[in-house]
C-alpha cells in the first residue's frame, strides 16, 4: 500500500464529516426554498425554480457521499480482512490468538454499528 492510499484513507473521516454537514445544511435550504417557492410572486418563480433544483441536485450529491464513503476504521477493515482471511499462513494460527483477535474485531463491529 502506498503512502499515497493511506493518506486518502485516513482523511476518509473527514470527507465524510464534510459531505454530512453539506447535506445537513443544504437539506435546510432545500425545505426553506421549495416553501419560498410555492409562495414566491409569478415574477420571481422561475428563478427561484431554477435555484431550488440545483440547491436540491447538490444536496443529493452531499448525501450520497455522506452515505457511500466509509469512514476510516471501515477502509481498513474493508481492506485488511480479506487479507487476512485469504492468507494461508494466518489460517495456522493458534485458537487463543484467534479468540483474542476475534474479540477485538467484534469490540470494532460494535463501535461501527453505534
Amino acid at each position: 500500500m502506498s503512502g499515497w492510499v493511506i493518506y486518502w484513507v485516513l482523511i476518509l473521516d473527514e470527507i465524510w464529516e464534510t459531505c454530512n454537514s453539506i447535506a445537513c445544511l443544504l437539506l435546510l435550504f432545500v425545505i426553506a426554498g421549495w416553501i419560498y417557492y410555492a409562495f414566491c410572486p409569478k415574477k420571481f418563480k422561475q428563478k427561484c425554480k431554477r435555484c431550488c433544483f440545483w440547491i436540491t441536485i447538490i444536496f443529493a450529491i452531499a448525501a450520497m457521499g455522506a452515505t457511500f464513503i466509509p469512514k476510516t476504521k471501515q477502509a481498513v477493515l474493508i481492506y485488511v480482512i480479506p487479507k487476512i482471511v485469504n492468507n494461508e499462513q494466518i489460517q495456522q494460527i493458534p485458537d487463543k490468538l484467534l479468540e483474542i483477535a476475534n474479540k477485538q474485531l467484534d469490540e470494532w463491529i460494535n463501535e461501527f454499528s453505534e
